[in-house]
């Protein structure tokens, strides 16, 4: 009687691959990430047209991740994506990599903001970390999350000081995508950089062309375009503040000129205050009383 089964002379094929992932499985189940993350390895490095690679390549960036490991997570991630593009992973690599990203990043506002705290001898620098930011724009290319990557990259180069740049990619970002939802937020942060800088070109800076009245600009601009944002109140806030700003450095300039001596010279000054928009003197009530009560006593 012939029994049913494999017949002699033949062997049976041993699917490697797919061995290999069931027992990184196992071992990640048992508690062993480390033995596990390097059996993924082996599956999608040594035999990558495997069906079971690009999953075990998805799972190696996992680990990484459920290990705080964010650099190499990132990596894992960006392997992922260099090997198995059509392998339907790209949205698990877009918002991986950004988190992963977003942890390095905070970590170093962190140690800024705590300079006893060290970080790693190893640990990426800030130009490092901008440079995963641009990667992840990259590998997003024209995909529906390409606006949010952008968004991200942005901020991480608000974050860490790079206005310029930052200013830049929320621009682009509103001319190549207008009616996203982000849009208005970037426009928004476009004019909060602007009075950023206001602030910082010191208290004298007035005039037509000055950064406080270029940061007004934008900011109308701003209101003008997306009027239904919930940014407006902040917007109308922040214009408010910088139009009393702008009267406060005139103020202190006629104050100045008044307290040595020079009535001409501070008249000059409270001239130039009550000639300022009315929406200017509204935000400053009190400057610009001081202004008119200086032009009485002249009279």
């Amino acid at each position: 009687m012939l029994c049913a089964g494999v017949a002699f002379g033949e062997s049976k094929t041993v699917d490697v691959p797919a061995q290999l992932f069931e027992k990184a499985n196992l071992l990640w189940i048992k508690g062993f990430p480390g033995d596990a993350l390097e059996k993924f390895r082996t599956v999608y490095r040594k035999y990558p047209a495997s069906p079971q690679a690009p999953h075990a390549a998805y799972h190696v960036a996992r680990l990484y991740e459920l290990n705080n490991e964010d650099l190499p997570a990132f990596n894992a991630y960006q392997e992922l994506f260099d090997r198995f593009k059509g392998a339907n992973y790209f949205n698990q690599v877009i918002s991986g990599q950004i988190a992963a990203a977003e942890r390095l990043l905070e970590k170093i506002q962190a140690q800024e903001r705590n300079p006893l705290t060290a970080l790693p001898k190893d640990f990426p620098d800030k130009k490092t970390v901008l440079g995963l930011f641009y990667q992840v724009v990259k590998n997003s290319g024209t995909s529906e999350s390409t606006p949010k990557v952008q968004y991200r990259l942005a901020v991480a180069l608000e974050q860490l000081g790079f206005l310029d740049d930052a200013r830049k990619e929320h621009e682009s970002l509103v001319d190549e995508f207008p009616q996203h939802y982000l849009a208005d937020d970037a426009l928004f942060q476009v004019a909060y950089i602007d009075a950023k800088r206001s602030r910082k070109a010191g208290q004298t800076a007035t005039g037509s062309m000055s950064p406080r009245h270029i940061a007004l600009m934008s900011l109308t601009y701003f209101t003008v375009t997306y009027p239904q944002s919930e940014k407006i109140p902040v917007a109308q806030q922040l214009m408010k503040e910088l139009k009393r700003e702008d009267l406060e450095a005139l103020a202190r300039t006629a104050y100045f000129y008044e307290k040595s001596g020079k009535k001409d010279a501070a008249k000059i000054y409270w001239k130039r205050v009550l000639e300022q928009p009315a929406d200017f003197l509204e935000a400053a009530p009190a400057i610009t009383e001081q202004a008119r009560a200086a032009f009485k006593a002249e009279e």
